[in-house]
């Protein structure tokens, strides 16, 4: 085998279309923005609930 041969799967994967290589772009940006977003929202969510329950006092009036 010559040394060519090896090398020519290689040089096939590199050279795929350019349709491939943006539908892939595309792809992973829509997944980092899907990520991006759902970090965003558990944070907000997260500061929205109080860190520990607010004590309710029992008193009256008349104590």
């Amino acid at each position: 085998a010559t040394p060519s041969a090896r090398v020519a799967p290689v040089t096939d994967l590199t050279l795929a279309p350019v349709w491939v290589a943006v539908a892939v772009a595309v792809a992973a940006s829509l997944v980092a923005l899907t990520a991006l977003c759902v970090r965003v929202a558990s944070q907000d969510s997260a500061r929205r609930r109080p860190a520990r329950p607010v004590a309710v006092s029992s008193r009256t009036a008349a104590d």
